[in-house]
């Protein structure tokens, strides 16, 4: 679905609504634009929508390779012991960093550098609920702080982008390119970034899903034992054949 034909369909449920209104029908006319509003931001409200947008929810290869991507850190509570996890696994992930918590903690994105993995931009508040409707000044603003706060703990440039819970906004897409930021979403999801279930569910979910070129998408912080259940995914990848990899612009 592409933006000229999410932008064809909120005008003609506009045109519907201010026709209701104009009969006198207000309720038709408040249903009209609810849809108006809804069709616009369908990609927002949907997580991981890639539907005629620019959106990476895989790579291409034709070996048994994924990209194992981490988001929501740095965090002390958890980032050095994952790092030692995907140590001892000789996995390579790329991590998905808020700007303000590199800010705070520039030593453990340094790390992460260091150890050989990937420091992408997740935004710099992480703002969930808004940041997918936002202007682009404001995205804009927020995308180059994370970059920044990036680039001055680890000396490396982010080169991707992933919108905060996956909800991806038309403004993000064109800050993102103006950016040279490549928007980067998921194809294997298990669900541990809420704080509800358990995370071997969530892990084995992600394992039911994995296939050649595969993002898959796991979380730091926020909740006990993440470190150890990314022990068990990447224990049982490995035994499937698996390898994680760190794939380049020229692979999507």
């Amino acid at each position: 679905m592409s933006k000229r034909l999410l932008q064809s369909l909120s005008v003609l449920a506009g045109a519907f609504a201010v026709r209701s209104f104009l009969r006198g029908d207000t309720r038709a006319g408040a249903h009209g634009v609810s849809a108006a509003w809804a069709i616009w931001h369908l990609p927002g409200i949907l997580q991981n929508f890639s539907c005629g947008l620019p959106v990476m929810t895989e790579f291409q290869t034709r070996e048994r390779e994924i990209w194992l991507t981490i988001d929501d850190g740095p965090t002390p509570e958890d980032t050095e012991k994952i790092l030692r996890v995907l140590e001892k696994h000789h996995a390579r992930a790329s991590f998905f960093l808020i700007g303000k918590r590199v800010e705070r903690h520039p030593g453990l994105a340094e790390k992460i550098v260091r150890a050989g993995h990937g420091a992408e931009n997740h935004g710099w508040a992480h703002r969930s609920g808004s940041m997918w409707m936002e202007p682009c000044e404001i995205v804009r603003a927020d995308m180059e702080r994370a970059s920044h706060a990036i680039r001055c703990a680890t000396g490396k440039e982010p080169v991707f982008f992933r919108a905060p819970a996956g909800r991806v906004g038309f403004a993000m897409v064109e800050e993102a390119e103006r950016l040279g930021l490549r928007v980067v979403g998921w194809s294997a999801k298990g669900g541990d970034g809420t704080c509800c279930g358990a995370l071997w569910d969530a892990m084995n979910k992600v394992r039911r899903q994995v296939r050649p070129g595969a993002i898959l998408v796991v979380h730091q912080g926020g909740r006990k034992g993440r470190a150890e259940a990314l022990d068990y995914l990447l224990y049982h990848l490995g035994k499937g054949g698996w390898r994680t990899v760190l794939p380049g612009r020229g692979c999507f």
